[in-house]
Parts: structure tokens; C-alpha cells; sequence
């Protein structure tokens, strides 16, 4: 994983220098590595970073035609409500919820029910739910 993570580095510094900014593909691939080293600070930084620049992106598609940008910004909203309920932080612990909900409700509208990706974010939430690493919004 670090070494993965020493080449999204070198990734996201190209993509700086080429288009000014990093692709929110490539933050989104940062968060994940991010997360396995157990480092959700810095992942929730950059989920919200992508999520910023996906909704964006998605604000001038078509909401009913499913795109590379709104499955990315699925995977956003997800890797942001997983960190999130691992933070050490209470506040952003409290957000996990709500987040991992946007992604459940998003995939929904966007990709289906019967999509993989939808399909897999659903397993995930209740999965989080059972385990009491989602706190109850209420």
C-alpha cells in the first residue's frame, strides 16, 4: 500500500502541474489507500476535495444518465462516510451517518439498484450499521 501511495503522490503532483489540479479519479483512489493505512483524516480531506469537484462536474450532466463522474462521486461519498467512522474525531464520527447515506441515496438514483457499485455501497452501509460504526443520526 505505500508504495501505491508514493505513486498516487507522484500521480497527483503531475496532474497539478498538467491541469492545475488533481483529478478527482485520483483522489478518490488516494482515499482508499489512504484508508487501508489507517489514515481517515487525510482521507476525509480528500473525499471532500473530490466530492467538490464531482458535484461540479455532475451539476452540468443529465442526473438520469449514470456518468464516470456520478459513479465517481458515489465512491466519494463512501470512502468519506467510511473514514469518517473510523476519524478520531467525534464531529466527523457524528457526520459518518449522513454520509454514507448520500452515497446509498445517490447510487439509488443514479446507477440503480441492480448496479454492482449500488449494490455493494447498501452491503457496506448495513454492514456499518451492525457493526455500531455508524452512530444513530437521531
Amino acid at each position: 500500500v505505500r508504495e501505491a501511495a508514493v505513486a498516487l503522490e507522484h500521480a497527483t503532483h503531475a496532474e497539478a502541474q498538467n491541469f492545475g489540479a488533481p483529478r478527482p479519479s485520483t483522489l478518490v483512489t488516494w482515499c482508499h489507500a489512504l484508508t487501508r493505512l489507517g489514515l481517515h483524516s487525510a482521507c476525509v480531506l480528500k473525499a471532500r476535495t473530490a466530492i467538490s469537484m464531482l458535484n461540479k462536474d455532475c451539476q452540468s450532466l443529465q442526473l438520469d444518465t449514470a456518468t464516470a463522474a456520478h459513479q465517481q462521486l458515489v465512491h466519494a461519498w463512501h470512502v468519506l462516510g467510511m473514514a469518517q467512522s473510523k476519524s478520531h474525531s467525534r464531529s466527523e464520527r457524528a457526520e459518518a451517518h449522513s454520509s454514507w447515506a448520500t452515497a446509498v441515496e445517490l447510487a439509488m438514483r443514479v446507477l440503480g439498484p441492480a448496479h454492482p457499485t449500488t449494490q455493494a455501497i447498501v452491503e457496506s452501509f448495513e454492514a456499518g450499521l451492525l457493526r455500531g460504526r455508524l452512530p444513530d443520526p437521531g
